[in-house]
């Protein structure tokens, strides 16, 4: 605890006026998005992971009036996002959403009412509830936590600064709400965290624009356009099934990321116990699970068991850094091969990172997605109960 509240103090000092638990200012923002009915805003978002290549950027103008007969989102919503991957328009309306793709030329209509998902569940700040999401947000103060607030320019900053979450890794979690003082309203949210020694973070930028009822229903009633609409279907969730136990397993080339030399899986499919790790930079349990792989591979490498952790998404960072970033981790140099994406995700049907799996005499004895230390027992039985003695 002390060493939270010397970080807070070392944030705030000289910058504006510090005081702790700041209730009042959570009830006049409540209250504040609360009486308003109608909203016009715009929003950016900026969202940075382990490294400069995984910056995103993402932002949409949304126009929402309450609708207390929508029993999904209490409110209609028309939301034009412009993302890395095209333009979605969304238009949400007594529970039912139209999803827009302006790219294709397409819409797809889903009955929220009736369990159909399109993904959308409204913006940061535009539920109307009891009690507004961004006011959770702020309320929900675990007991170690610590909740502040400032003045600068005249306007407040709350920050919230959780405890480090040593299971995952993740370190000096912040966030913060920037909101406007005279109309009490959230502009800007910030989070920011760290995981094995990587800055991360969150932007979240908004812009209020219009207030005015009939300009903003006007926007959220303006017609569908005129294009090729397709019939909801549910999704095929076979198509994410990793490789099944008995299944002969599929090619795997590349090169090792050590020395760029060529590899090729059948070299050793057919005489070794071989683990596979698919794994990416940016992905929080694929990091988790470095160290842990590492000690297998010492643990019963003199056994015969051969572990390789395999990317498919990193091409585009500079060698050195990716050679740094494993050490840095505790991983083998030996044992990280980078393939191309078709490989992963087609021929070893990879959808969950990471995904986990265990050969013998080229057929897949054992499957694991997903990564928690606490799993590492499943991998030692699966391990023992399959490598020579």
């Amino acid at each position: 605890m002390r060493t939270l509240l010397l970080k807070v103090m070392i944030l705030f000092l000289g910058q504006g006026i510090l005081a702790q638990n700041p209730t009042f200012l959570i009830e006049k923002i409540n209250n504040a998005i609360n009486s308003m009915d109608n909203i016009h805003f715009k929003t950016e978002y900026i969202s940075k992971y382990y490294t400069d290549d995984d910056t995103s950027f993402a932002a949409c103008e949304t126009w929402l009036t309450k609708n207390i007969h929508d029993t999904i989102l209490g409110m209609d919503i028309r939301c034009v996002g412009h993302y890395a991957y095209g333009e979605i328009e969304t238009l949400h309306i007594n529970t039912t959403t139209w999803q827009i793709n302006h790219d294709k030329d397409t819409i797809v209509k889903y009955d929220q009412a009736s369990g159909q998902w399109d993904g959308f569940t409204g913006n940061w700040q535009t539920e109307w509830t009891t009690e507004s999401p961004i006011v959770t947000g702020i309320r929900h103060n675990a007991d170690d936590s610590l909740l502040f607030h400032k003045t600068v320019n005249g306007n407040f900053i709350i920050t919230r600064i959780s405890p480090d979450d040593l299971e995952y890794g993740i370190r000096n979690i912040t966030k913060s709400w920037w909101i406007e003082s005279n109309t009490m309203l959230p502009f800007r949210v910030e989070s920011s965290w760290e995981i094995e020694g990587r800055q991360t973070y969150n932007n979240l930028i908004t812009k209020l624009l219009d207030t005015s009822h009939k300009r903003v229903k006007q926007k959220i009633n303006q017609k569908l356009p005129d294009y090729v609409c397709i019939e909801y279907k549910e999704p095929d969730r076979s198509k994410y099934k990793p490789l099944d136990v008995g299944d002969s397993i599929p090619k795997l080339i590349g090169h090792f990321i050590q020395d760029s030399n060529s590899f090729n899986l059948q070299s050793y499919a057919d005489t070794s116990l071989v683990l596979i790790d698919f794994w990416y930079q940016s992905c929080g349990p694929c990091i988790r699970a470095i160290p842990y792989l590492d000690s297998l591979q010492s643990e019963f490498k003199a056994r015969g068991l051969k572990i390789f952790s395999v990317n498919s998404r990193d091409h585009q960072t500079n060698q050195e850094d990716l050679i740094k970033f494993i050490v840095n981790r505790g991983g083998s140099l030996e044992n990280f091969v980078m393939t191309d994406f078709k490989t992963e995700r087609v021929l070893w049907k990879c959808y969950v990172t990471p995904t986990f799996y265990l050969i013998k005499e080229g057929k897949v004895i054992w499957v694991k997605q997903g990564f928690l230390p606490k799993s590492m027992e499943d991998f030692r039985i699966a391990i023992i109960n399959n490598i020579s003695i």
